[in-house]
């Protein structure tokens, strides 16, 4: 196993000597491998001649990324006459090693010259006939053309590697999709513990299929105990031990750490600061309604437990259990609901929710619309 990928950059040196060291410099601070054979740690036999050992390392390279451009470089004869290139060859002995089912990745850049030249005559010169070989080649039925760019200068080309569609990862992207796969994990192991087996119509219900909202009417009097069904004296008992019991404490602190590494930090030009990206406040409201909730129902106050000791009807409920019953189980299907879409979102491979409101992502679930941030500057600067 190797500990960085190699990536091997093909191309003619002469016509792109810049590109190929910005390259170079761009892929080894991203914490890959660069091979281009014009430096000195290329790492050939010397007795190889050069397509050999060009292709010695193509076999040691995950990602191979292919210059065109005007010139052809240094051309020969094959052994049945045709008219070939180094980088020609390269490419086919590439395309023979994908047509032999390895995993490598080749990701072409043609510049944009040679493109619409390509484009207006196929058969115009040797790049575009090599152009037309590429495009209409048999590399993993057709799906070459996927992988096919053109390009002005070293910004289109990091555009396109920074995208990340080939798997080619910066540093910096392969460390969010490193703490990503771990945040993944504990939003499952989250999402389990609110749920449970069912019967053969529904075989996994959640808790809140199983503890209903409450609809109970006080009236104006709030110190009366409504009578309540044997069964809702039960289910609110129920919730309130279950979740005292579950032990969440290890994956919210989890989840926190792998947040406070500042990987999913971007700046916002039009507010001149940086913000934690959407499913990352997500996850911290998540974090924060069930830790609330769960403080709550883990150290009831006398009163809650004196409601669980009544042994015999008529079941009462008093209104301080009802509105912690209530609130608790309010927040925890909110953080439920907002971690099952949470979940949707790393399955589908998405980089981000789409933006809302602050006060969507508020740990109560609410902001108060009447406090606004310039009162609290104002309050804080006169403040003695």
């Amino acid at each position: 196993m190797k500990l960085e990928p190699v990536v091997f950059v093909s191309s003619v040196i002469s016509e792109f000597v810049d590109l190929r060291s910005a390259l170079r410099y761009f892929l080894k601070k991203a914490g890959y491998v660069a091979l281009t054979s014009e430096n000195k740690d290329f790492g050939v036999d010397s007795v190889l001649d050069s397509i050999d050992a060009c292709k010695k390392q193509i076999d040691e390279s995950d990602f191979i990324i292919l210059l065109i451009g005007e010139n052809p470089g240094h051309s020969f004869q094959l052994s049945d006459g045709e008219e070939t290139s180094v980088t020609k060859e390269e490419y086919r002995y590439i395309n023979d090693l994908i047509l032999k089912g390895t995993s490598k990745k080749l990701i072409i850049f043609i510049k944009d010259k040679v493109w619409d030249d390509y484009k207006n005559n196929p058969n115009l010169n040797f790049q575009t006939e090599f152009i037309y070989e590429m495009i209409n080649g048999n590399i993993k039925e057709g799906k070459l053309g996927r992988w096919v760019y053109s390009f002005k200068d070293f910004e289109d080309v990091i555009t396109v590697l920074n995208s990340n569609i080939h798997g080619l990862y910066p540093e910096i992207t392969r460390k969010q999709q490193t703490y990503k796969a771990f945040i993944q994990r504990e939003l499952m192991s989250l999402f389990k513990l609110f749920i449970g087996t069912g019967g053969v119509d529904k075989p996994m219900l959640s808790i809140f299929d199983v503890c209903p909202k409450l609809e109970i009417d006080f009236g104006d009097d709030i110190l009366t105990s409504p009578i309540i069904t044997k069964e809702t004296f039960a289910l609110v008992g129920a919730f309130q031990i279950s979740f005292s019991n579950i032990r969440f404490e290890g994956t919210l602190d989890r989840l926190t750490q792998y947040l406070i590494n500042g990987e999913f930090v971007m700046y916002n030009n039009l507010k001149s600061e940086f913000e934690l990206l959407n499913f990352a406040k997500m996850i911290i409201q998540i974090v924060e309604l069930i830790r609330k909730s769960h403080q709550i129902l883990a150290n009831p106050v006398a009163r809650f437990n004196e409601f669980r000791n009544q042994y015999n009807p008529p079941y009462t409920i008093p209104y301080d259990i009802y509105t912690t019953y209530s609130s608790c189980r309010f927040d925890l299907q909110l953080a439920f609901s907002k971690l099952i879409m949470l979940i949707k979102l790393f399955d589908s491979k998405m980089s981000d929710i789409i933006s809302s409101d602050e006060s969507y992502y508020a740990y109560n679930g609410s902001i108060s619309s009447n406090v606004k941030q310039e009162y609290i500057n104002k309050y804080l600067n006169e403040y003695k």
